[in-house]
């Protein structure tokens, strides 16, 4: 059974994107970190539609959380062919102002943890040919400065200079990719007047569901190492 890993995937993006990818066929595995209810949820939702599902328990504070998640995870998943990392901390504020605590969250669960799974998971993700994608912040190319929330986008910037570094290591073997929304309906930073944003609504969870389902289609076979906002020109 090759799965589809998809962390954070029992709301929001991650629960989208679990559905949608389920309707297609693929094998789901929805890591939780507090509901689980939620996550059995999702789970049912995904086998409704044919598809095997299943769910794994995780809590990202520390390093150790991770090693261990990973262990478990590959006693019960040890081949892996899609590897989705949604998980991802966010915080308000600039550089200055983002004490040391929130700041090593930000770093652990946007960089760290991404790059742990890689190196734990690309054996099998190699073997079975598969996608791994990392989600971005809008703007990330433009190499803004950012005093809204710094912490987060410096951390997302290093996760997109990560993404071209691998799929340049893994060059045909493993495509990976990065898409990166500006405002997503469920943003918990989503101003209260919509008319300020430039399409004047924010972007749907489905649009970035299908654009994460498009780049792991085996048909995009030449779409590696890139980064597409979806954010309705939010930072362009």
């Amino acid at each position: 059974m090759a799965w589809t890993l998809i962390t954070g995937g029992s709301k929001g993006l991650g629960q989208q994107t679990a559905e949608l990818l389920a309707q297609k066929g693929h094998s789901i595995v929805i890591h939780y970190r507090s509901n689980e209810k939620q996550a059995q949820k999702v789970v049912e939702i995904c086998r409704s539609y044919g598809a095997k599902a299943e769910m794994i328990h995780g809590n990202f504070q520390t390093i150790e959380d991770i090693n261990q998640f990973v262990e478990t995870y590959l006693t019960r998943y040890p081949d892996t062919k899609h590897l989705i990392n949604n998980v991802g901390s966010y915080f308000l504020g600039s550089t200055l102002n983002t004490p040391l605590d929130r700041w090593n969250e930000i770093f652990l669960t946007n960089l760290h943890l991404p790059y742990i799974l890689c190196m734990q998971l690309t054996k099998s993700i190699r073997i079975l040919h598969g996608t791994i994608m990392m989600i971005g912040v809008a703007g990330l190319q433009s190499a803004r400065a950012d005093t809204y929330a710094s912490a987060y986008t410096i951390a997302k910037t290093a996760l997109w200079q990560m993404t071209k570094s691998l799929a340049k290591e893994l060059l045909g073997e493993v495509r990976v990719n990065m898409i990166s929304p500006g405002y997503l309906e469920n943003a918990v930073d989503l101003p209260c007047d919509r008319t300020k944003l430039p399409l004047k609504r924010p972007t749907s969870l489905k649009e970035a569901a299908e654009l994460l389902a498009f780049l792991m289609d085996e048909r995009q076979s030449s779409i590696t190492g890139q980064n597409i906002d979806i954010a309705g020109g939010v930072r362009l």
